[in-house]
């Protein structure tokens, strides 16, 4: 289980760099939308980290609120980070 969750977050935070940036917003979208475990939550929130597109601070706003503390960390950092 945690290498499935390793990989899971590595794959889900590296998407954002291939896929087209509609399509990976509404891809990870889909996939907040089925209160996914805290890797996945955590490998969308490295996937938008660094991103300066609104859709992308949307995402990170809402994994703010997330119930795992590591990721409303996160995800309040590279909210921050993308606001500055």
């Amino acid at each position: 289980a945690a290498f499935a969750a390793t990989v899971a977050f590595a794959a889900l935070g590296t998407l954002a760099d291939f896929m087209p940036f509609p399509e990976i917003v509404a891809h990870y979208k889909a996939i907040l939308a089925t209160n996914p475990p805290e890797a996945i939550q955590r490998g969308i929130v490295h996937g938008f980290k660094f991103r300066m597109e609104a859709d992308c601070k949307a995402v990170l706003k809402q994994l703010m609120a997330s119930q795992h503390a590591e990721v409303a960390r996160e995800a309040k950092d590279g909210f921050e980070f993308s606001s500055n």
